[in-house]
């Protein structure tokens, strides 16, 4: 966030920011945890005073838990966004089956895509946009950008890209 120029100290300090850490070694070793531990993560999101709620990362729960864990964390996930809270989950692709990447995006109501591209000599990040629930679509859906420590995300012109 710092390199963003969007400092959250401040959030910290005043109680309005908590992080979680969770110990991947430990639960790569005890597989069974995954689905207990998306549990304790759900009751703590549905107790968390904030508005907003931002998991980096879900892989690993992702890869070890079953497809109905994962599945349902998700479908109670929504439920708390209906009443009013946003959530943000960042996961790698490959921690699902394709059927159950299918099932997750029916469910959620944003599906973005981020990637990191070789075109010509250099390599860009990419967001694709797969779907964006009650957004009319005015241009495309593929953005590319890079981060600038000075300037935060700097929107790269696709014409820049294509030469």
């Amino acid at each position: 966030m710092e390199s963003l120029k969007h400092g959250i100290s401040d959030y910290f300090i005043i109680g309005r920011a908590k992080i979680f850490e969770i110990n991947a070694v430990y639960v790569e070793e005890n597989p069974m945890l995954s689905e207990c531990l998306l549990q304790v993560l759900l009751e703590s999101i549905k107790r968390c005073e904030e508005e907003l709620i931002l998991i980096d990362s879900l892989t690993i729960f992702a890869v070890n838990a079953s497809e109905n864990a994962v599945l349902n964390f998700f479908t109670e996930c929504v439920k708390l966004c209906d009443n009013g809270k946003t959530i943000f989950i960042s996961v790698h692709g490959y921690a699902f089956s394709q059927a159950l990447l299918y099932r997750l995006r029916s469910v959620c109501s944003a599906y973005l895509e981020l990637r990191i591209e070789q075109v010509g000599d250099q390599w860009i990040k990419t967001m694709e946009i797969q779907k964006l629930r009650g957004a009319r679509k005015i241009s495309g859906n593929l953005l590319s950008f890079d981060v600038d420590s000075e300037f935060g995300l700097k929107i790269i012109p696709v014409s820049k890209v294509k030469a």
